[in-house]
């Protein structure tokens, strides 16, 4: 029995300072903001008050609630040390709890009003007993608080999710800073894993790539214990983690994701969007990897399973793997299925093979621009295209230099920085040897196998710029102007293995 008490003790001991500490932290930064003479004149205090609360002094729940009322500060912030300091700053639908908060600062109030100091003078058990009240009002007002607040979280993921589907960042932005604020007043598990899935959806529509993946990686392995893997929702994580790591070229890691999400889904949600989506981008890893046949096999079964909503970009995967496999031309390219930013993006790069002016001028009116379905005008492939169809119809006018310089400063979304280089290496060697720039493209080249040689383990090119890249270094090899010792011998053979594992665009060179 005395260890159960000195247990129960510790446990509201520890409780006790973990609020004053941080209640101090947190009067410390309003001190920062006004001088103690002004924080008591606008509160009501006395200033030596003030000075004692800032110190580490128990303090009164009047306090609290008097630089709620009299100073504007967010009760929320005051409480917890989430969302913006002063109220004014707060959305409306996190502002209706302020009511609820203003109570829970008064139980914690009570709380500071009891002398922990006198628990060394043997005032033991009258003591504890009112702390425990006290304590008890307190997580009665936040659980009311809590259940409170998961109607209005709620609906703030709702409009979030929203913002962020029609990419309307700035609202986006808001509607997170404000469930953000409201998260740690939540105690709903259902929400807290939605908004985890909206942190790292809003992330990836930021284009901070890295952190998206690491954020998703995380809510859905919080499955895993739970043996829910197969559910609708965490095959959707799923989905949204093997998107973000095939953008950052991690496809070894999607395949295996996918085959193992596909597989538990088996029997349970074969036509859920979530595993048919995964079955596209499973077909978009095993393409990348070597694997063609297995990449039609699942894009063709998969594709037509989909909701027209979903058929744009997924299609242009599928228009990907037609021409990788030799039955699809620029012409069919640019004519396969709905417009989507992906379908624009691969017509450009089938273009830059063997088009001639009049193809790659067609492409590039028919898939750059800023309406939807459009590459970036100052995108990678357009720039590219661009600068072959210049130099392709005014060779003396075209510079090199300044080709390479408006490739390094093109757009590379989706990719990250650091892995848009080779991409940009490979359309870069291409143009500027069918302009004729031999020694320019051979040094684009050049830069492009260290690019190969210094990448990390586990990290694969898109399997169109590769053979794009090795064609072009074949092709220098053959005009004696090999990049590198063996470049044509390594080159070759990348393109003849490829060939053998079904890639007919890849031929020797």
């Amino acid at each position: 029995m005395h260890l159960r008490c000195c247990t129960g003790w510790g446990s509201i001991l520890r409780k006790r300072n973990s609020l004053d500490t941080d209640l101090r932290r947190r009067l410390q930064v309003l001190a920062a903001q006004y001088s103690q003479a002004e924080l008591a004149r606008r509160t009501g205090e006395v200033v030596t008050n003030v000075h004692r609360y800032l110190r580490g002094t128990r303090v009164p729940g009047r306090f609290l609630a008097a630089l709620v009322r009299e100073l504007g500060v967010n009760p929320a912030w005051l409480l917890s040390g989430h969302g913006p300091v002063h109220a004014a700053d707060v959305s409306d639908s996190a502002a209706s709890l302020a009511s609820e908060l203003l109570e829970l600062l008064g139980a914690m109030g009570e709380v500071n009003r009891v002398r922990l100091g006198a628990l060394d003078k043997g005032h033991h058990l009258a003591l504890v007993r009112r702390l425990a009240q006290s304590l008890a009002e307190y997580e009665r007002l936040r659980g009311r608080l809590s259940e409170r607040s998961r109607d209005v979280m709620a609906r703030l993921l709702d409009r979030l999710y929203g913002a962020l589907n029609r990419r309307d960042m700035q609202a986006a932005t808001d509607l997170r800073q404000a469930a953000l604020m409201l998260r740690p007043l939540c105690d709903e598990p259902a929400l807290d894993q939605q908004f985890r899935r909206m942190l790292a959806y809003y992330e990836y529509q930021c284009g901070h790539t890295l952190q998206a993946t690491e954020l998703q990686r995380e809510t859905f392995l919080r499955y895993l214990p739970r043996g829910e893997v197969f559910t609708r929702e965490a095959c959707q994580d799923a989905m949204h983690l093997c998107s973000a790591l095939g953008t950052l070229r991690r496809m070894a890691e999607v395949r295996r994701l996918a085959n193992a999400t596909i597989a538990l889904a088996e029997g349970v949600g074969e036509t859920w969007r979530p595993v048919l989506i995964l079955r596209m981008l499973r077909a978009s890893a095993n393409a990348d990897l070597g694997h063609l046949h297995e990449a039609l096999r699942d894009a063709s079964q998969a594709l037509p399973l989909l909701d027209p909503a979903d058929r744009a970009e997924q299609t242009a995967r599928l228009t990907r793997i037609l021409w990788l496999c030799g039955t699809m031309d620029l012409a069919g390219a640019l004519n396969h299925g709905p417009a989507s930013r992906l379908r624009s993006v691969t017509a450009l790069k089938i273009a830059l093979w063997d088009a001639d002016v009049q193809g790659l001028r067609a492409a590039l009116a028919e898939c750059t621009g800023s309406g939807p379905g459009m590459a970036e005008p100052d995108s990678q492939e357009a720039v590219a295209v661009q600068g072959l169809v210049a130099a392709l119809a005014s060779p003396r006018r075209f510079r090199a230099a300044s080709f390479l310089r408006a490739m390094d400063q093109a757009s590379h979304y989706p990719l990250p920085a650091e892995l848009a280089k080779f991409p940009a290496m490979a359309l870069a060697a291409a143009t500027l040897l069918r302009a004729g720039f031999e020694q320019h493209a051979a040094q684009c080249c050049l830069r492009g196998c260290k690019l190969l040689q210094d990448q990390p383990p586990g990290l694969e090119q898109e399997v169109m710029l590769a053979g794009l890249f090795w064609r072009t270094t074949a092709r220098l090899d053959a005009a004696g102007h090999s990049p590198w010792r063996g470049s044509g011998e390594q080159a070759r053979r990348w393109l003849s293995e490829k060939r053998a594992a079904g890639y007919l665009r890849f031929g020797a060179g």
